[in-house]
């Protein structure tokens, strides 16, 4: 009984502080193997941000979402365990909790935790600590399935 817990739990911690932990090691303009100088090549005008933009200011955050999709095909075809399609729960149910708790000056919750509803910019962080993890546990999972669906 306590095994398959434990093994929900390292996928859990993998799959959301894990991936955002990797991804900030990626975008990284200090670190030797950043992908920083090559998405300035597609995108020149992404050289005026920080890299920490792309990672806190894009909504839905396509880099932590492709990572975590990325691993969760790896850690499938690498480990074979079923215990990774359930990590999605808990992060969902505390974002299902704060969807009921959004301040009455917010009128639509689905802009306010995935789109340009609460940004960083202004001093809003409930959708960087909150909406990440979800989108990242998400894609863990599809990333597991996509890799028996490819096998």
């Amino acid at each position: 009984m306590r095994r398959p817990v434990l093994r929900l739990c390292i996928h859990q911690v993998v799959s959301t502080e894990g991936v955002i932990a990797a991804c900030t090691l990626l975008t990284s303009a200090m670190w030797p193997s950043s992908i920083w100088p090559v998405l300035n090549m597609f995108h020149p005008e992404w050289q005026l941000h920080n890299p920490s933009w792309l990672l806190t200011e894009l909504p839905m955050f396509p880099v932590q979402i492709l990572t975590s999709l990325a691993l969760g095909f790896w850690v499938w075809r690498r480990f074979h365990d079923r215990c990774m399609f359930w990590v999605w729960i808990i992060p969902c149910l505390v974002l299902l909790a704060a969807f009921c708790n959004i301040p009455e000056s917010h009128q639509a919750p689905f802009t306010y935790f995935f789109g340009s509803g609460c940004l960083l910019e202004r001093h809003c962080f409930n959708q960087v600590a909150l909406t990440p993890p979800v989108l990242t546990s998400i894609a863990y999972a599809v990333g597991g399935r996509l890799a028996i669906a490819f096998a």
